[in-house]
Protein backbone atom coordinates (compact mmCIF):
# COMPACT_ATOMS: atom_id res chain seq x y z
CA UNK A 1 0.00 0.00 0.00
CA UNK A 2 1.51 3.59 -0.84
CA UNK A 3 0.71 6.58 0.96
CA UNK A 4 -2.00 7.82 -1.72
CA UNK A 5 -3.92 4.90 -0.89
CA UNK A 6 -3.26 5.20 2.69
CA UNK A 7 -4.37 8.90 2.02
CA UNK A 8 -7.71 8.39 -0.13
CA UNK A 9 -8.65 5.08 1.52
CA UNK A 10 -9.02 7.45 4.92
CA UNK A 11 -12.59 8.07 6.63
CA UNK A 12 -14.01 9.48 9.77
CA UNK A 13 -16.89 7.19 11.34
CA UNK A 14 -19.50 9.63 12.75
CA UNK A 15 -21.72 6.78 14.05
CA UNK A 16 -21.21 3.44 15.59
CA UNK A 17 -22.71 0.50 16.35
CA UNK A 18 -24.62 0.07 19.75
CA UNK A 19 -22.56 -3.17 20.01
CA UNK A 20 -19.82 -3.36 22.45
CA UNK A 21 -16.82 -4.39 20.70
CA UNK A 22 -14.92 -7.72 22.40
CA UNK A 23 -12.24 -7.28 24.88
CA UNK A 24 -9.98 -9.04 21.63
CA UNK A 25 -10.66 -6.63 19.46
CA UNK A 26 -9.75 -3.48 21.56
CA UNK A 27 -6.37 -5.58 22.95
CA UNK A 28 -6.09 -5.76 18.70
CA UNK A 29 -6.86 -2.02 18.41
CA UNK A 30 -4.29 -0.62 21.47
CA UNK A 31 -1.68 -3.49 20.73
CA UNK A 32 -1.55 -1.39 17.39
CA UNK A 33 -2.08 1.86 18.05
CA UNK A 34 0.82 1.49 21.07
CA UNK A 35 3.13 1.00 17.58
CA UNK A 36 1.92 4.83 16.63
CA UNK A 37 4.56 7.39 16.42
CA UNK A 38 5.11 10.21 18.38
CA UNK A 39 7.04 13.49 18.64
CA UNK A 40 10.21 12.65 20.18
CA UNK A 41 9.67 8.71 20.24
CA UNK A 42 8.24 9.68 23.78
CA UNK A 43 4.90 8.17 23.49
CA UNK A 44 3.27 10.25 26.13
CA UNK A 45 0.38 8.37 25.73
CA UNK A 46 -2.39 6.42 28.23
CA UNK A 47 -5.29 4.54 27.53
CA UNK A 48 -8.45 3.88 29.81
CA UNK A 49 -10.98 1.54 28.49
CA UNK A 50 -14.84 2.81 29.86
CA UNK A 51 -17.36 0.43 29.09
CA UNK A 52 -21.15 -0.20 31.20
CA UNK A 53 -22.27 2.26 33.30
CA UNK A 54 -19.21 4.21 33.59
CA UNK A 55 -19.16 5.05 30.02
CA UNK A 56 -23.23 5.86 30.26
CA UNK A 57 -22.43 8.33 32.73
CA UNK A 58 -19.65 9.70 30.15
CA UNK A 59 -22.17 9.56 27.61
CA UNK A 60 -24.59 11.17 29.48
CA UNK A 61 -22.28 14.15 30.51
CA UNK A 62 -21.07 14.90 26.97
CA UNK A 63 -24.75 15.20 25.72
CA UNK A 64 -25.45 17.69 28.69
CA UNK A 65 -22.48 19.77 27.76
CA UNK A 66 -23.43 19.13 24.17
CA UNK A 67 -26.96 20.54 24.55
CA UNK A 68 -25.67 23.26 26.87
CA UNK A 69 -23.26 24.29 24.20
CA UNK A 70 -20.19 24.20 26.69
CA UNK A 71 -17.24 24.42 23.92
CA UNK A 72 -15.16 22.05 23.52
CA UNK A 73 -12.35 21.24 25.57
CA UNK A 74 -10.44 18.18 23.53
CA UNK A 75 -7.97 20.33 21.78
CA UNK A 76 -4.16 20.31 22.23
CA UNK A 77 -3.38 21.29 25.69
CA UNK A 78 0.00 22.23 26.97
CA UNK A 79 1.33 19.71 29.41
CA UNK A 80 4.59 21.39 30.56
CA UNK A 81 8.15 19.50 30.71
CA UNK A 82 8.47 15.70 30.12
CA UNK A 83 9.04 14.02 33.48
CA UNK A 84 9.59 10.23 34.15
CA UNK A 85 9.90 7.50 31.89
CA UNK A 86 8.89 10.22 28.89
CA UNK A 87 11.95 12.75 29.64
CA UNK A 88 14.17 9.88 29.49
CA UNK A 89 13.00 8.74 25.95
CA UNK A 90 13.14 12.37 24.96
CA UNK A 91 16.58 12.65 25.82
CA UNK A 92 17.56 9.33 24.68
CA UNK A 93 16.22 10.01 21.40
CA UNK A 94 17.89 13.38 21.05
CA UNK A 95 21.68 11.68 22.29
CA UNK A 96 21.07 8.69 19.36
CA UNK A 97 20.23 11.53 16.77
CA UNK A 98 23.48 13.68 17.82
CA UNK A 99 25.74 11.03 18.17
CA UNK A 100 24.85 9.75 14.65
CA UNK A 101 25.58 13.21 13.08
CA UNK A 102 29.20 13.23 15.16
CA UNK A 103 28.01 15.77 17.92
CA UNK A 104 30.72 15.55 20.37
CA UNK A 105 29.85 13.47 23.43
CA UNK A 106 31.02 16.54 25.51
CA UNK A 107 28.68 19.23 24.25
CA UNK A 108 25.45 17.35 25.74
CA UNK A 109 24.19 19.17 28.94
CA UNK A 110 25.20 17.78 32.02
CA UNK A 111 21.39 16.93 33.13
CA UNK A 112 20.56 15.07 29.69
CA UNK A 113 22.60 12.51 30.12
CA UNK A 114 20.76 9.18 30.29
CA UNK A 115 21.87 5.24 31.16
CA UNK A 116 21.72 3.90 27.90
Amino acid sequence: MNYEEVVMGRRSIIGCLPDPASKSLIKEVLGMTIRAPSSLNIQPWNFCVVSGEPLDRIREGNTERNLAAVPDSREFREHGAYEGAHRERQIGIAVQLFESIGFPDDSFPANAVVSQ
